[in-house]
């Protein structure tokens, strides 16, 4: 073969060679543009109900669930955050997989947080039983009561009974007089010890004549909001309602006198002066006999871990005298040895 034939063979390979390279870049090329032209899916979370959420119902953890959806199915005012939707209570009623719309949750009020079958009771307070205004909503609390009763009227019908009493005769077969038929506690009367010696019987009472007793009436009692003034604070400090006017009138002040505290300054609040407590329709109705009454209480306040119902003695004068061991005054003997 002549010279001039294996160039141009050569060539021809070299040329195919070349083809097929290009062809291999032009359809790359090709497949690249039509990835390029695919748009991508923008994603974005939405709150979803993981269970059924009835009306009325305070919006919870357990009640919701975030889920990645694409950002073209999304409805305008659709929730994107948990933060948006716990605490607030359902207008009607939520389907569990149903995305939940901004439009229908509304602010919970009282009636929405009081347990079915509850009642919600206001209580007035001082800052006593504020423990110092650091009582929360969602503490649990114990109502301890004291009233003095005036019971010198029962002593002395008492004593009029005894100083009256005429025992009937009791008979023999024959109806022959044995004697009088004393009951069993007139003979323990007649030898009782004269007064202040061991066994003697001691009546205590207040420079009033009355005989105090304290007991724990109502326990267990969740604290449903506490309200300073205008202001309702809810279990994490933070401020639920504000009187605006006030708020204004202050803040107007406020600017004549920089020192003035801020009346919306959780950390400034004025001091408790009403909680609203959750209770049974029976303890509702103890709970204002207590409040109409003579009478004082006193607001214990429990652990969170703690709603055990305990069984409690109550306490008078005779029980720190028989069961505790308080010391009754008497008139003390003077040593012989004392000079007049």
């Amino acid at each position: 073969m002549r010279k001039g034939g294996r160039v141009f063979i050569l060539l021809g390979v070299v040329l195919a060679l070349a083809a097929a390279v290009l062809a291999i870049f032009a359809f790359r090329d090709t497949a690249d543009d039509d990835d390029a032209a695919e748009p991508e899916v923008a994603m974005i979370e939405v709150i979803e109900a993981a269970q059924d959420i009835p009306a009325n119902s305070v919006v919870t953890e357990d009640d919701i669930t975030v889920v990645e959806v694409d950002q073209q199915t999304v409805s305008r005012g659709t929730a994107q955050s948990t933060g948006q939707v716990l605490g607030l209570a359902a207008s009607g009623d939520i389907v569990s997989g149903q995305r939940v719309l901004m439009a229908n949750l509304v602010t919970p009020g009282l009636s929405h947080i009081v347990s079915d079958g509850m009642r919600a009771v206001a209580v007035p307070i001082d800052r006593v039983n504020a423990l110092g205004g650091m009582i929360r909503a969602d503490d649990h609390i114990d109502i301890v009561y004291s009233i003095a009763f005036d019971i010198e009227d029962f002593y002395e019908a008492l004593r009029e009974m005894l100083q009256d009493f005429d025992p009937p005769v009791e008979t023999d077969e024959e109806g022959q007089p044995l004697g009088p038929a004393l009951p069993p506690w007139y003979a323990d009367i007649q030898e009782l010890p004269a007064p202040f010696e061991p066994g003697s019987l001691v009546s205590v009472a207040t420079s009033g004549g009355h005989e105090p007793v304290t007991k724990i009436l109502m326990q267990n009692i969740r604290v449903v909001r506490v309200v300073a003034g205008d202001i309702t604070v809810d279990h994490d400090g933070d401020l639920v309602t504000v009187d605006r006017t006030q708020a204004s009138n202050e803040n107007d002040d406020d600017e004549e006198n920089d020192s003035a505290p801020d009346a919306t300054d959780p950390e400034r609040l004025p001091s408790a002066d009403m909680l609203i407590l959750e209770v049974d329709p029976a303890s509702a109705e103890l709970l204002k006999f207590i409040l109409d009454y003579e009478g004082q209480f006193q607001v214990a306040l429990r652990s969170p871990e703690d709603d055990e119902i305990v069984d409690t003695p109550g306490m008078t004068f005779r029980q720190m005298i028989e069961d505790l061991g308080m010391p009754l005054p008497r008139p003390a003997e003077m040593p012989e040895d004392v000079e007049e």
